[in-house]
């Protein structure tokens, strides 16, 4: 089961499928995370996306070096987001033409790329904070609704699709 967040009235980076740690990526991006098991229910589905916002606002919030931040971060999109699954995504149909050796470096450096772009600004958050909203059904997945707040920015409005 994926997750899949989407910023609200901005394009995507690359994608619809481009991760985003909300709290810590630079603005404009969206989310691919997966779940252990399916959930089976919109409070399965919420309290995943409760969890998740909880790890990433305690690392990007808590104390510690930025590189120490970096590393606890890698931690958990190493943990709970199938990289590979959204760099595959991202190229679409070019990943069936691609021999093994372009497909490995493609995803050895997308998974690169996306760390950076997660990580690079993570020591200009502070006082980040997720509002989870409601969960409803939606195409076979569940759609959360969060707001992530931070100091001197507008609430960035999110809406995670389980």
């Amino acid at each position: 089961m994926t997750l899949h967040a989407r910023r609200t009235g901005l394009k995507p980076m690359l994608t619809r499928r481009l991760l985003l740690l909300s709290a810590t990526a630079a603005p404009a991006a969206s989310a691919l995370l997966p779940l252990p098991a399916r959930a089976q229910s919109p409070d399965q589905a919420v309290a995943f996306i409760e969890q998740t916002a909880k790890e990433l606002v305690a690392v990007v919030n808590g104390p510690g070096s930025i590189a120490d931040k970096r590393v606890k971060l890698q931690a958990i999109v190493d943990r709970t987001v199938d990289v590979n699954e959204v760099a595959r995504f991202c190229l679409g149909r070019f990943w069936s033409t691609a021999s093994p050796q372009q497909q490995k470096d493609y995803l050895d450096l997308f998974h690169r790329v996306l760390m950076i772009n997660i990580t690079g600004k993570v020591g200009d958050y502070q006082g980040v904070s997720f509002i989870v909203g409601h969960a409803q059904p939606r195409e076979g997945a569940i759609l959360v609704s969060t707001t992530v707040e931070r100091p001197g920015n507008p609430p960035s409005k999110v809406d995670w699709l389980v």
